[in-house]
């Protein structure tokens, strides 16, 4: 059997009923809240995730999730390739034993400069965040005991 998303359905009684709540879309009483977001897909399908009939049932149980699977899915992987582009970056031969909260916070301090507008040649650390890098911080446990001894 073929692998299929996450998103499908498990159960061919699930994938019927998700087919027929597909069918019947056109033909549903949509609430005002619902059409006051017909724009955003995403708000929609929230909306529609508990809008309910006269008789307080959900006019839709499989479809809204079922959508909302569909558009958490990623159109392309550029921005995961960029993110391993940087820590290609960050993580040089020289500096392989980074460990993975201090090549995050190398990433971030490289977001937070770019987003205020300077450079990071500009960028002066004050002497509280010059006294939180030790060898435990950047290089972890193993490589804080090494240096003591």
């Amino acid at each position: 059997m073929a692998p299929r998303p996450r998103c499908v359905p498990p159960d061919t009684e699930t994938l019927q009923q998700l087919e027929e709540e597909w069918r019947a879309l056109p033909r549903l009483s949509i609430p005002a809240e619902a059409k006051a977001c017909l724009k955003e897909a995403d708000q929609f399908w929230h909306v529609m995730l508990t809008a309910t009939d006269e008789c307080g049932e959900l006019l839709l149980k499989i479809m809204p999730r079922f959508a909302l699977n569909v558009l958490s899915l990623p159109h392309s992987n550029a921005e995961c390739e960029r993110i391993f582009s940087k820590v290609n970056r960050i993580k040089t031969p020289l500096r392989n034993r980074l460990v993975v909260p201090t090549v995050l916070g190398c990433m971030l301090a490289s977001q937070s400069v770019r987003r205020g507008g300077s450079c990071c040649t500009s960028f002066r650390p004050d002497v509280d965040l010059k006294s939180r890098y030790t060898a435990r911080t950047i290089y972890g446990g193993e490589a804080a005991e090494a240096e003591e001894e």
